[in-house]
């Protein structure tokens, strides 16, 4: 739960049984995704599935479409509308064993500016963030209260666009926010990942 070792519950049933998940009660489900060695489904045919449900939540913009599933690396997608405020990036994967780095970059398409650029580098335990605009790397942040990012482990992101800065949530608990250097979110359209991780989820 929120990234960390809740409970475990032995089998009662056989599981080739088991082929349906109901979820009932006092919440909101946002996304959903079953992630295994499954029947292949949802996008490009990877294997486990995927299901979106629509925030109900007044002045939150919808989720834009299905998961993306087992995407391969560089990965590269557009972000229809741009990360406008209140639009929310979620990401989940999987850390190599043996990682030295891997970014996270949020672009305008048309000149490729990078509005966040987020680079943990596992081989020196820091957690980079930085813009680069009109060909020039700006200034550094990389204070964190912890790192989130080890070698070997998964991780679960969730960036959200704010009228004055990103605020990002790591498996669950919030790492970090990073004020608007691009103050145009409308053009900063573009998602981009690559480095030492797997990913298996990806909804904006």
């Amino acid at each position: 739960v929120n990234g960390s070792p809740f409970y475990e519950f032995g089998f009662r049933i056989p599981l080739q049984k088991i082929n349906w998940l109901q979820v009932t009660g006092d919440i909101t489900v946002q996304a959903l995704c079953i992630i295994g060695n499954g029947p292949a489904s949802g996008a490009g045919g990877a294997k486990g599935a995927g299901l979106l449900m629509s925030s109900t939540q007044e002045n939150l913009p919808p989720m834009l479409g299905p998961p993306i599933l087992h995407p391969i690396l560089p990965f590269k997608a557009m972000i229809p509308g741009g990360m406008i405020p209140k639009r929310t990036v979620i990401m989940k994967g999987l850390v190599n064993s043996n990682a030295k780095n891997f970014q996270i970059s949020f672009k305008v398409g048309y000149t490729n500016d990078i509005a966040l650029h987020i680079n943990p580098r596992l081989n020196k335990n820091t957690l980079i963030r930085n813009s680069f605009i009109n060909g020039t790397w700006g200034e550094e942040e990389k204070d964190v209260v912890k790192n989130p990012f080890h070698q070997g482990e998964h991780f679960d992101i969730s960036i959200r666009s704010g009228e004055k800065q990103y605020k990002v949530y790591v498996n669950g608990y919030h790492c970090f926010n990073y004020p608007h250097r691009l103050t145009n979110l409308q053009q900063v359209d573009t998602l981009e990942a690559d480095g030492d991780i797997k990913l298996c989820f990806v909804h904006f």
